[in-house]
């Protein structure tokens, strides 16, 4: 239930975008990623479930780069546990 909120402002990120654009930004995926990641570690696990096929689809699309995702989600994974 506490979930639903991250995930749905996540993928509002994603959707939300200037007109006749493509892609949304590149700070919106940034963002989007790092709600599902915080979400995923501090209230529950299977968001994982949603978050690795969108971080998979992202990549092969060519809206982000392995490097952008992996320093999102190591930085925003360690805040959330709190090792940081």
């Amino acid at each position: 239930m506490f979930a639903l909120v991250p995930v749905n402002l996540a993928y509002y990120l994603l959707h939300d975008r200037a007109p006749k654009s493509m892609q949304a930004s590149k700070r919106c995926i940034n963002t989007a990623v790092a709600l599902l990641t915080f979400t995923t570690v501090v209230f529950r696990s299977e968001v994982a479930l949603l978050l690795v096929p969108l971080a998979l689809q992202l990549l092969y699309q060519g809206h982000t780069t392995f490097l952008d995702l992996l320093k999102v989600g190591v930085l925003v994974g360690l805040t959330s546990v709190g090792q940081l």
